[in-house]
């Protein structure tokens, strides 16, 4: 354990009061200590606006998705897109947060893990903030470079590459994240925690190859 991640995770919870941009800040630079010192001991920062973000995320995810099975965007402007995208991670962050976040506890109680449900579910909703917010600051920037026209779905197929392989690499950052604490904070067992992440993986594969025409 390097010498921040340690002093991190000894300290007391109590002792520093976290905005959400310092939630974002730690998540991205030290998430096993905060893990450590914070999720474990049931204490979580900002965590309804965490949770919103990641509805929020689905939401967005779920716009794209729309695209992919009806050939064309379901809305038309980008002040539409934003209201469902908000008033949708309401209700998103929420479902991913207790149901998607319970399924992770079952992974890490598989894995050798110990702790309450509620610490896995911290531990999985804030593996996923890097995802969010690459996500959201892409669409915000996409609205800003192509606006309404993005929606025609006449984007270039090299900046639709160039997206893809952003929001790829943040996904494998959050998976890591996500791994690591679980392992530092819950106690899973490597080995199997990559089992479990492994079998997740390959259904989720499976399940985008099922749904591209």
């Amino acid at each position: 354990m390097d010498p921040e991640q340690e002093s991190l995770s000894q300290e007391s919870p109590d002792q520093v009061q976290y905005t959400i941009l310092d939630v974002i800040r730690v998540v991205f630079t030290n998430f096993a200590g905060f893990a450590v010192s914070h999720l474990a001991r049931g204490t979580a920062p900002a965590l309804y606006l965490v949770i919103w973000l990641i509805g929020m995320d689905a939401t967005a995810g779920w716009l794209e998705l729309e695209e992919l099975i009806y050939g064309q965007y379901q809305t038309t402007n980008w002040f539409h897109a934003w209201i469902r995208i908000m008033g949708g991670g309401l209700a998103a962050g929420p479902i991913r947060y207790w149901i998607v976040g319970s399924l992770f506890h079952l992974g890490v109680r598989f894995s050798g893990g110990e702790g309450p449900a509620r610490s896995s579910r911290y531990v999985f909703i804030y593996a996923a903030l890097p995802v969010a917010i690459v996500d959201l600051v892409v669409k915000i920037v996409q609205m800003l470079v192509f606006q309404n026209q993005y929606f025609a779905g006449q984007i270039d197929p090299a900046v639709t590459g160039v997206v893809s392989m952003v929001m790829l690499i943040a996904f494998i950052f959050s998976i890591r994240i996500c791994f690591q604490g679980a392992v530092a904070a819950l106690g899973a067992d490597r080995k199997r925690l990559m089992v479990v992440f492994a079998t997740v993986l390959f259904l989720l594969t499976a399940a985008m190859f099922s749904m591209t025409p």
